[in-house]
């Protein structure tokens, strides 16, 4: 079952991250480097206990056939990962560097390996995403895992882990308190970036910027008038490959875009969000058999 205050914060603390992307380092509403990994973190553990709780069997065999699913889109992460080191140039990437790389992520020798094994494969995922926390120095950034395929790693390892629970006897109900803690986590994090704003503008409350991460600003006397609504949409392209929908531009009025997915028998709910014109499908979750992808929607103040 979703859980609406959870996609509302996961919306919020993405768009807050998004535009303080864009943000010039001497904007006063500038996050510091400490809260903007703050809200990172916050925000990919909340998705994560959201993949989990949303995906979580309802019984201990249905639970094992979710874990047999789980081990194969991981293996096919991994390979993923593999595959992108492999393809850096030596220009880009030296080789001793990419051994270190290929080390570092559990294919040593530049080797894939035995991928039948379910432990590799859950050793190798797990890595990917300790990795993608707290990348070692070492490390060159050219052969870091890409940042969508951890997002999907973290996901359907939590789908993992909330599925081994459930099929060695634990219960629903746990995975959707963590998910509810996390949100709580998340909603604090988006209380404070609200602060940020509001301190870094003579308007405070009224300040306008606090639109672009889909909070409403307070109106003076006389100003009470709706917004204009974003004009229609234009053109939608699906790729399959990076599991993003595009549009040509942002229509007028929109400040971000939003997809929807409902999976089978599911209702409708968010998949991600974007300040951009690409938005991904599986910011909030990995897209299982059956999902209907939603045409996008548009947000603006």
């Amino acid at each position: 079952m979703s859980d609406q205050r959870t996609y509302d914060a996961m919306r919020t603390a993405s768009l807050a991250i998004q535009v303080d992307g864009a943000r010039a380092p001497a904007d006063p509403i500038k996050f510091t480097a400490i809260f903007l990994a703050l809200g990172g973190s916050r925000l990919a553990a909340c998705q994560s206990a959201n993949a989990a709780a949303e995906n979580a069997a309802s019984d201990a065999t249905g639970a094992r056939v979710t874990l047999e699913s789980a081990v194969t889109r991981l293996g096919a992460l991994d390979r993923n990962v593999f595959n992108f080191i492999k393809s850096v140039d030596d220009e880009t990437l030296p080789p001793e560097q990419k051994a270190a790389v290929f080390e570092a992520y559990l294919f040593p020798g530049g080797e894939l390996r035995d991928m039948e094994d379910q432990d590799r494969v859950l050793q190798i995922a797990r890595k990917i995403s300790e990795i993608a926390a707290g990348p070692p120095p070492s490390l060159p950034v050219a052969g870091l895992a890409p940042a969508a395929t951890v997002t999907r790693v973290n996901s359907w390892l939590a789908i993992y882990d909330g599925n081994a629970l459930i099929a060695n006897g634990g219960d629903r109900e746990t995975l959707i308190a963590t998910r509810n803690d996390k949100r709580d986590d998340l909603e604090n994090w988006n209380t404070r970036a609200r602060g940020y704003y509001i301190a870094g503008s003579d308007d405070g409350e009224y300040s306008k910027e606090l639109a672009k991460i889909g909070l409403q600003p307070k109106r003076m006397p006389g100003e009470a008038q709706p917004e204009p609504k974003p004009d229609a949409p234009g053109t939608v392209t699906f790729d399959p490959a990076t599991r993003t929908l595009t549009v040509t531009a942002l229509p007028g009025h929109a400040t971000s875009l939003i997809a929807y997915r409902q999976p089978a028998g599911g209702e409708v709910v968010e998949a991600g969000v974007s300040t951009g014109t690409t938005v991904s499908m599986v910011s909030y979750g990995p897209l299982m058999p059956g999902v209907t992808l939603g045409l996008p929607q548009y947000h603006g103040q």
